[in-house]
């Protein structure tokens, strides 16, 4: 008689149990991505200007790409264009009292020709002030991209972000110069010297200087902060989708073995096998099983878009009521595996019932899997817009 001591441990590590999934989380619709046909690629891009704390588009430009020709852009500052694959780009807004802010020199890498390039302009001449942060803002980026730790998505919303504090800045600096050169005014047609309005002037000036160093302080703080987001939000993504294609490789392992579960009755070469298939399914299902609430908590803290944990609830919603409880516990942990240690302890032998069972369950995942890697798609999808 065969001994089947190595297939008592399934009933311990096939655990019945599952903790409920209970995020509620709104929709929130995602942008567009470029579509590549041989050998091009339609760009989207969109030409923006920050007018105070807003940015809005801008409807009168038209964006002037290298090779391609000029392109209208709408009332939204939105433009399409079809360009080479794999191609840096070097575009120029029109008219030329528009100053490019980013992308640094008009320069569009390849790699972001895949989303949406946001074209960021400021009307009128770019002053000292913006230089000097503009030039420590792209010596932050620099640093950052040689480092090859964070995607280039991310290096390119790191970059937004450090951007639109420079502006609001400059903003807020440009107040404190109309009401210096106000002050300025009132002394020189003042006939008599104005105390109150000296000591204004040298609040101003101070206010000023403050504000440079303040501006320079919080874009190394919040590069610092974003830096260290976007590395914790990399991290969380390879291992998730790991954790997932792993244990969707094992499960196709478990799939492929059921026809010939019957097999196990005859030689231990065979019970050895399926014993190694089992316990790698188990291992890759424990571990998407254990992490699943710090993946959720995961993504619900490092990703903007909110689709992203509504759709890892579908995904393990799918592994656990989908594919492992009614069909890995029902059918393989409860008739095939029982059967083979009833088998090992009391010799009796139920090959039939064996074989049946190991071939609904290799139908019934059949069915199940495809549906499995639809929803995989759509969260992989989400996921890979912010990475």
């Amino acid at each position: 008689m065969i001994l089947f001591r190595h297939v008592a441990w399934l009933s311990k590590v096939l655990p019945t149990h599952r903790v409920s999934l209970v995020w509620v989380l709104s929709l929130l619709v995602s942008g567009l991505v470029a579509q590549q046909t041989s050998g091009v690629s339609k760009i989207q891009g969109r030409v923006i200007e920050k007018i105070g704390p807003k940015v809005q588009g801008v409807a009168d430009a038209q964006v002037l790409i290298s090779g391609q020709g000029l392109v209208s852009v709408d009332q939204n500052g939105y433009f399409t264009a079809t360009v080479p694959n794999r191609t840096k780009l070097k575009i120029e807004v029109l008219p030329t009292t528009y100053q490019i802010l980013r992308p640094q020199d008009g320069q569009v890498s390849p790699e972001r020709l895949s989303y949406t390039i946001e074209i960021y302009v400021l009307s009128g001449t770019i002053d000292s002030n913006l230089q000097v942060n503009l030039r420590k803002l792209d010596e932050e980026i620099t640093r950052i991209t040689k480092q090859k730790q964070l995607s280039d998505r991310q290096v390119s919303r790191l970059e937004k972000a450090l951007l639109d504090t420079v502006l609001f800045y400059q903003g807020q600096k440009q107040v404190w110069d109309r009401r210096l050169e106000q002050v300025e005014d009132q002394l020189e047609a003042s006939t008599e010297t104005n105390r109150r309005l000296r000591d204004s002037l040298r609040i101003f000036s101070g206010q000023i200087g403050i504000l440079q160093d303040t501006v320079s302080a919080l874009m190394a703080r919040l590069s610092a902060a974003l830096e260290a987001k976007y590395l914790r939000q990399k991290e969380i993504y390879e291992t998730l989708t790991q954790e997932i294609l792993d244990y969707e490789s094992r499960l196709k392992d478990l799939q492929n073995w059921l026809p010939k579960v019957q097999d196990c009755y005859r030689n231990n070469q065979a019970l050895y096998a399926f014993n190694d298939v089992c316990v790698a399914y188990s291992k890759a299902r424990d571990a998407l099983y254990n992490d699943q609430q710090t993946s959720l908590l995961g993504l619900q803290h490092y990703w903007d878009n909110p689709d992203a944990v509504t759709a890892l609830e579908s995904y393990f919603q799918q592994v656990f009521s989908g594919i492992h409880d009614p069909i890995v516990m029902e059918q393989v942990n409860k008739v095939v595996i029982r059967n083979f240690q009833e088998y090992s302890n009391k010799g009796i032998r139920k090959a039939s019932e064996t074989r049946k069972a190991g071939d609904q369950a290799h139908d019934e995942l059949g069915v199940q899997i495809p549906k499995l890697e639809a929803v995989q798609s759509h969260l992989f999808d989400i996921l890979k817009q912010e990475i």
